[in-house]
């Protein structure tokens, strides 16, 4: 699917996302790891996509995204905490998945997912810093990435 440049249209994608249908979200892994010796009173907290995951098991595409989250003092050379995160996200297709583009699923990684998953990541976030007796830390709002 796409035109020439092998471009998805904002048409096509929008075409493909309405033939998928979301069927499970989940918390698939979760490792937390915190070290006393480098709290902080100032903490920096910094997100990274570690990878993104898509396999095709029958009619169903699997989508598995893993985050990890760093906090660190200023005058620490080494993070407080740190949280690694997989969360699957399971779609069925009223289309052939296995014909999907890679312009396809750069832009459904970007503009889908990430948006989706997002309210999960910071609620999750805000659990641990709650049970650590941390002040409260509000992670932004994600905001779609085009392209």
């Amino acid at each position: 699917m796409g035109n020439n440049n092998n471009k998805i249209t904002p048409e096509e994608f929008y075409k493909i996302i309405n033939t998928l249908s979301l069927e499970e979200i989940k918390l698939k892994e979760t490792v937390f790891r915190s070290y006393d010796e480098y709290q902080s009173s100032n903490l920096k907290l910094s997100m990274v996509r570690n990878y993104y995951k898509k396999e095709i098991v029958e009619d169903t595409l699997i989508n598995d995204l893993k985050y990890t989250f760093t906090a660190q003092g200023e005058e620490h050379e080494k993070p407080y905490f740190k949280i690694s995160t997989i969360y699957r996200l399971s779609y069925s297709c009223d289309c052939d998945i296995k014909k999907l583009s890679d312009d396809f699923y750069k832009i459904f990684l970007n503009f889908t997912l990430e948006i989706i998953v997002w309210p999960y990541i910071r609620e999750l976030i805000q659990s641990f810093i709650s049970k650590m007796n941390l002040p409260p830390l509000v992670l932004p709002i994600k905001k779609a990435v085009f392209g």
